[in-house]
């Protein structure tokens, strides 16, 4: 339905008028503006959870021809296909840059990890979790960055298979050592934290035993 009512405006568009006034196609986008709205087209195909040849079916195409006079019609699943592994790529990258910015803040990331089937392609994806403090010349927030997107193959829905593959992408985003650098440290934090507690209630019980026996000692 969406799509007459689409055809019915860019005929009536192109019927009304005359000379000037009549609708002309725009020239063809440049490679620059080209690239840009591809990657649109790209944030949309995954933001929407559309398939990744929803940009080249024919109510997209007239929907972006109207849109940019024509200048622009759409782009292929390829096209699509290859911005998405872009921005996997873009993640990482500021996945990685977002770890050494807690590391050298003495923090560490926590991670989830899961796998599931989407459009008949079984995919492995890895979010880090941690705090941006002000320090960072930023708001205190709670941030998640993509740490890991790898495709796999139906027999890869094993336990095994999933740390193998969460641990080498961890390493492309700076996470060489995981039980170092996630789980070992995340423990040895919270055992000092519990040590601390314990001196700390000592100290009182302490502080607590003298002021009973100078209180002895004045009686």
């Amino acid at each position: 339905m969406e799509l007459g009512i689409l055809e019915a405006g860019l005929q009536e568009r192109n019927q009304r008028g005359s000379g000037k006034d009549k609708a002309e196609k725009a020239p063809p986008l440049s490679g620059f503006a080209q690239a840009v709205v591809n990657r649109l087209a790209g944030e949309w195909v995954v933001d929407e959870d559309q398939f990744e040849n929803a940009a080249e079916k024919p109510g997209f195409k007239k929907l972006a021809a109207a849109i940019s006079s024509g200048a622009w019609e759409g782009c292929c699943t390829e096209t699509i296909s290859q911005e998405i592994s872009v921005m996997a790529v873009e993640g990482q990258e500021d996945a990685g840059d977002f770890h050494a910015e807690l590391r050298k803040d003495g923090r560490k990331p926590s991670m989830s990890v899961d796998l599931w089937s989407k459009h008949h392609q079984a995919l492995l994806g890895g979010l880090s979790h941690g705090i941006r403090r002000p320090g960072n010349k930023q708001p205190w927030k709670m941030l998640r960055k993509l740490s890991a997107c790898k495709t796999c193959r139906h027999d890869h829905h094993t336990g095994a298979f999933v740390q193998d593959l969460s641990w080498k992408e961890w390493g492309l985003s700076g996470i060489d050592d995981p039980v170092r650098d996630i789980f070992k440290a995340k423990t040895d934090a919270g055992q000092l934290g519990s040590l601390l507690l314990l001196l700390r209630l000592l100290l009182i019980l302490i502080l607590i035993l003298i002021l009973i026996l100078i209180l002895q000692v004045v009686t």
